[in-house]
């Protein structure tokens, strides 16, 4: 069976490390080799870490310049052939998560750039959940592909592709979306399985939107990947980045935060079921 390469950055989030850190001690799969990058956290994180060596296989902790290039370094130092990026807060949805992959990857009988199934969205532990992709049943996976990405929360790359692409570290919000478009541009080939494989917690830096700077520099950083990856217009792919951004933090203000996720759990069913499979 294959070993699985596994990477955890973190920064200043103690409570979440610890989460990541149970549910991958939990796994009854055991080949996994484990990275983790803490960029110098003063909440006790990096004495955490040192206290769960036994964990780990190989950790930094020191200072980086941001979300992407803590991974970037994480990514360097794993030599197992699929790499999974679970960064603190979030947990794989079971002990035997690991196990069913390393099974899925043993049976590939093609290379496989990237093998994803699907990502359960939670927030706070308990009153709502959705995943994705948000299909019921079958769906076209290269049309979906082309329209949406996977979350790298349940996203196995090989190593080669981790060798010859990193993150841009350009991208403070987009450099997850810059880079599954880049794969997609090179034409790599993406697997889907339908399996859950991880819970993504609501509110991370990649849902963000607190106020007026970050939905500004969102809006930035997608027009000008709208420009390179789907030839838009710059004015206009900000001016519909900006609207998009600002609607969502004004639906949860006004709204409230398990409101304005139920009706974005919604939106993402209805705009993906024109890609389910017509039985």
């Amino acid at each position: 069976m294959k070993k699985i390469g596994i990477v955890t950055i973190n920064y200043n989030n103690l409570e979440g490390l610890k989460k990541t850190f149970e549910s991958l001690r939990e796994q009854v799969y055991k080949n996994f080799e484990y990275v983790v990058i803490d960029g110098n956290s003063t909440d006790g994180s990096s004495e955490y870490i040192l206290e769960n060596s036994e964990l780990i296989n190989k950790y930094i902790i020191e200072a980086d310049k941001g979300i992407y290039d803590a991974m970037n370094k994480g990514i360097g130092l794993c030599d197992a052939e699929y790499i999974l990026i679970l960064n603190s807060g979030d947990s794989l949805v079971n002990k035997r998560v690991l196990e069913n992959v390393a099974s899925e990857l043993n049976n590939l009988n093609q290379a496989v750039g990237v093998l994803f199934g699907n990502s359960v969205y939670r927030l706070d532990e308990k009153d709502l959940d959705w995943t994705w992709p948000s299909i019921d049943g079958g769906f076209y996976v290269d049309k979906w592909l082309e329209a949406y990405n996977p979350n790298h929360q349940s996203a196995f790359v090989h190593k080669n592709i981790y060798l010859e692409e990193k993150y841009n570290i350009f991208y403070k919000y987009s450099g997850d979306f810059e880079f599954w478009e880049r794969l997609k541009k090179r034409k790599v080939l993406f697997k889907y399985i339908d399996l859950n494989i991880s819970y993504f917690q609501l509110g991370g830096v990649s849902n963000y939107v607190g106020n007026m700077r970050t939905i500004n520099k969102i809006s930035q950083e997608m027009a000008i990947l709208s420009y390179f990856y789907k030839n838009k217009n710059l004015f206009i792919g900000y001016a519909v980045n900006f609207s998009y951004q600002f609607s969502k933090l004004f639906y949860k203000k006004v709204f409230g935060k398990k409101k304005f996720y139920f009706l974005l759990k919604r939106k993402n069913y209805i705009c993906q079921k024109k890609y389910r499979l017509e039985i």
